[in-house]
């Protein structure tokens, strides 16, 4: 009669595990987490912080010179009119901000919607530079390149969201610090770089020039007003962080 034999398995499971090296098992499992840990791309974020301090630049840039261009093109404009082309600009950010963002959540790509606002950026700026030579009221066609330039502008919004997601938890409040404080410094940076160009005036360089001084109250009236600017401006730039 044939004997029954039991078979035992040539290699076993806590043979393999035995077999393995310790030290393997450590710098496997290393490797691993390196690989998986999230890592802040700060280039990439200093590339928004230089755009966004470039919006802001341009928006700035315009705000003391925008009335006498105003002006020099047509005579009947009014204050009125003035205060319609500045909330036409903030007009063209409220309707654009969230087809950007659909826009940008419907293709997961933010360059291609970066692209686009700087563009139109550009093109408005370039109408506004334009708009004396332009065949058409100019101070019409001052109010379309405000709104074409608001319009583009708002592409500032992604570039916070964008800070928000391509950095880790740890580096989040440096990195959306580093875009709003391109913001903060381009709106310094563009009545700077104005009053820079002030001295030329509309006819360029003048040897002589007699000055104009401000009576006393108009003096105090215009420090309270730079006060109050720099007080809103301190609140604006705490609320962005």
């Amino acid at each position: 009669m044939g004997h029954y034999s039991k078979t035992e398995p040539s290699v076993s499971l806590e043979s393999d595990i035995k077999t393995l090296n310790v030290a393997e098992i450590d710098n496997i499992s290393a490797s691993s987490s390196e690989v998986q840990k999230p890592q802040t791309d700060w280039r990439s974020i200093h590339v928004a912080a230089t755009v966004t301090y470039v919006g802001a630049v341009q928006f700035s840039l315009y705000a003391a010179s925008m009335f006498p261009y105003l002006q020099v093109l047509d005579k009947t404009s009014t204050e009125n009119f003035f205060g319609v082309i500045i909330a036409v600009y903030s007009l063209g950010q409220i309707i654009s901000s969230p087809l950007y963002g659909y826009w940008s959540n419907k293709s997961h790509n933010t360059k291609s919607c970066l692209y686009y606002g700087l563009a139109t950026m550009f093109f408005g700026n370039i109408l506004y530079f334009f708009a004396g030579i332009i065949p058409f009221q100019k101070k019409y066609v001052i109010l379309v390149a405000r709104f074409v330039t608001g319009f583009g502008s708002s592409n500032i919004s992604l570039l916070k969201a964008y800070a928000t997601s391509a950095s880790t938890g740890a580096d989040r409040s440096k990195a959306i610090a580093y875009v709003t404080g391109g913001i903060a410094l381009g709106m310094l940076t563009g009545p700077g770089l104005q009053l820079f160009f002030t001295p030329l005036g509309p006819n360029g360089i003048k040897l002589k020039e007699t000055g104009v001084a401000l009576p006393p109250i108009d003096t105090v009236a215009i420090v309270v007003c730079y006060v109050t600017r720099f007080c809103q401006m301190f609140i604006i730039s705490n609320l962005e962080s």
